[in-house]
């Protein structure tokens, strides 16, 4: 078990990020041991986290996830931005988002979508050449493909065309993800969760908030009209 003062093992991962250009860095150290281990654990502040590397126990893990309760304060900032969603909602509520996700991707639809995903790709390539390569961003841009994607599958192929101050959906929410991530591992998220937030007493705190709430908001609108 890796224990470590302050932030634990995140400060870890974001040091191995610097390092090692690599979050996962000590997950792989641990699964490539010569002797394998099937679980590790660390820490995030004074609580106890586990990492699962055996595959056997991932699979349970995965499929009783209606047993667990998500953490509140490390899901605190994201649950504002994704609500219930599949991966922040708990038991009863987990159970009904999983059985009507699963219902929807079954193979014949993943196959289904295999033109799209092709046609999606061949696009960004093509806007890609058009640009300077020298500043082509791999990251951004696939997190824009995987966007575009999810979007244009359940929105339509309209949904390139919707623009929230200009910028596309997809980039959007790609910015807001980010930013998200940053604040879940910082000290003050750690200790006080979405409260400071809520409370606005910062700017960047009230920004984000508006952010996100704009950008459900947009969201709703085009659920709706569908």
């Amino acid at each position: 078990m890796d224990f470590l003062p302050g932030p634990g093992i995140m400060y870890q991962s974001m040091q191995n990020v610097k390092k090692h250009g690599d979050f996962a860095h000590r997950w792989k150290e641990v699964t490539n041991m010569k002797e394998q281990q099937r679980v590790f654990g660390g820490n995030v502040a004074n609580d106890i986290q586990l990492f699962l590397v055996d595959n056997d126990i991932i699979k349970d893990f995965i499929r009783k996830q209606d047993l667990y309760v998500k953490h509140p304060k490390f899901c605190a900032i994201f649950r504002e931005l994704m609500a219930e969603g599949l991966v922040f909602s708990e038991k009863n509520v987990w159970k009904r988002h999983r059985k009507y996700d699963s219902m929807a991707f079954h193979y014949d639809f993943l196959t289904s979508v295999i033109p799209g995903v092709i046609k999606i790709v061949d696009e960004f390539l093509e806007n890609a050449k058009k640009g300077d390569m020298s500043r082509f961003n791999a990251k951004e841009e696939f997190e824009a493909i995987t966007g575009e994607l999810v979007g244009r599958i359940f929105f339509g192929e309209k949904f390139s065309e919707y623009r929230i101050n200009g910028k596309s959906l997809t980039r959007v929410l790609g910015d807001l993800l980010a930013r998200v991530g940053v604040e879940t591992f910082s000290p003050l998220t750690l200790i006080f969760g979405a409260k400071l937030m809520k409370l606005g007493l910062f700017k960047y705190y009230r920004e984000m908030a508006r952010d996100i709430k704009e950008f459900k908001a947009f969201c709703k609108g085009i659920i709706e009209i569908r």
